[in-house]
């Protein structure tokens, strides 16, 4: 199960998307306001209730865990790792390698476990598994965190 911080962010980011839908509509209506044809207005906006917010963030959620637990998802996060262990060797290149050749040892040994992490999700997957979801990265498509089963439409 994902833990309290995600769910919160999840819901956060649920709630904000419908005030952006209520603040539309709102504006819509201004719109239609004075001379206009007949039944040509949007009707009243109709809140989701707390509990369809919470059912939704709890789908997202169980998409997000299972995305992060397969192979897309750990390599994601392997590649993250050594992104952040590359910058750390950089910082302390940067700062003086005389000065900081221990900071710059750990970090060249997370990139280590990082990398080695990543090779384990490659061997343990086809090439054509990794590719089958989406990919936090990837603009193209949409983490399981972000995207949304109901239709932006309603």
């Amino acid at each position: 199960m994902s833990d309290p911080a995600d769910h919160q962010r999840v819901l956060t980011e649920l709630r904000r998307a419908e005030d952006a839908r209520a603040q539309a509509h709102a504006r819509e209506a201004a719109r239609h306001r004075g001379v206009c044809w007949s039944a040509m207005g949007p009707g009243p906006y109709r809140p989701p209730a707390p509990e369809r917010l919470e059912a939704e963030a709890a789908l997202r959620l169980a998409a997000l865990d299972a995305w992060r637990k397969g192979g897309p998802g750990r390599l994601c996060a392997a590649l993250a790792e050594a992104q952040r262990a590359v910058e750390a060797a950089r910082g302390a290149v940067s700062r003086g390698l005389d000065r900081e050749a221990e900071r710059c040892r750990r970090a060249l040994a997370e990139l280590e476990t990082a990398a080695r992490l990543a090779r384990e999700v490659m061997d343990d997957r086809p090439a054509s598994a990794l590719s089958g979801g989406a990919c936090a990265t990837n603009t193209a498509s949409s983490s399981p965190s972000t995207g949304s089963p109901r239709n932006s439409a309603s």
